[in-house]
């Protein structure tokens, strides 16, 4: 039997809280506007991106860049409808989801972390070498302390950033509440 979901934009479809963080960081990483899912016999599948004209392209024809993030959007997704009604907070682990990503998108992917672990309640644990991501964690932090949305202390339980040194023991970089960093990055 073949099905489809279809996720855009375009419809006026009332979407639920997954679709709806599918749809904001497609348009947010320039991925496109919509998703379309076919399935065949449950054996295999086809993933189109629907762009603002609602022109179809399939996802294999995009960047890396734009598959990788399709796929993190989409997991992500599917553990937001999964403990939608559970107490349970997942641990999301991500490993290097830079790769192949502009720095721009780099630094944007910092807010969606954020978002999923705040909102959604999801610990959020990211193996990144990307300098922007970390820095525009920074900003985050130094943003919600100026917003009054949280307390220094509450912050540095929420956002946590450990530098591993090549030589040396891992170790906090604890935040202030300018978003700085306590303690430096060690060499390399």
């Amino acid at each position: 039997s073949e099905g489809c979901i279809t996720i855009d934009s375009i419809s006026g479809k009332n979407h639920t809280v997954p679709e709806k963080l599918i749809l904001k960081y497609m348009k947010l990483f320039n991925i496109g506007s919509g998703i379309r899912i076919k399935s065949f016999n449950n054996e295999s599948y086809t993933v189109d991106i629907i762009d603002e004209k609602a022109k179809v392209m399939p996802l294999a024809d995009k960047g890396m860049g734009s598959i990788q993030l399709t796929i993190l959007l989409l997991r992500i997704a599917l553990l937001m409808k999964k403990y939608e009604f559970s107490s349970h907070n997942p641990i999301i682990l991500v490993e290097e989801p830079e790769q192949n990503l502009h720095p721009k998108t780099q630094s944007l992917l910092a807010d969606f972390f954020y978002e999923i672990s705040t909102a959604f309640k999801f610990q959020m644990l990211v193996e990144t070498h990307s300098e922007y991501l970390v820095r525009k964690m920074q900003v985050i932090f130094a943003s919600k302390i100026k917003e009054e949305e949280k307390n220094e202390d509450e912050l540095n339980d929420i956002i946590k950033v450990y530098f591993f040194p090549e030589e040396s023991s891992p170790y906090l970089m604890t935040f202030l509440k300018n978003g700085r960093f306590e303690n430096t990055f060690g060499s390399g």
